[in-house]
């Protein structure tokens, strides 16, 4: 009986791989393309709730709710989290499902 050789399937792999990151980088950009293609839009919006990227430990998901109560998540940079409040209201600057700015209301 032959003994199997995984270092034999190393020439199939490179291909197998190799498609996998084109599929992946096309439906990434795909998706980049989109937002980019988006309007930017400013809203006067409160946040609902903030909590950490699940995981990840960088930036934070961030609740919003605009006028109509409509509630949206957005994923936020980490060095826009530590000024946030639940509760703030402002305005929301966004592209697509890009967080752009949100800039508190003075009471």
């Amino acid at each position: 009986m032959q003994s199997f050789d995984p270092v034999q399937l190393i020439p199939y792999m490179i291909p197998v791989v190799f498609v996998i990151a084109v599929i992946a980088g096309v439906i990434l950009n795909r998706k980049k393309i989109e937002q980019h293609g988006a309007p930017v839009m400013q809203i006067w919006a409160q946040i609902i709730r903030i909590a950490p990227m699940p995981g990840t430990g960088e930036g934070c998901m961030v609740t919003f709710a605009d006028a109509a109560d409509s509630r949206f998540p957005m994923q936020i940079p980490p060095e826009f989290c530590d000024p946030l409040t639940e509760g703030a209201v402002g305005s929301l600057t966004y592209q697509g499902e890009r967080f752009i700015s949100f800039r508190i209301t003075p009471d």
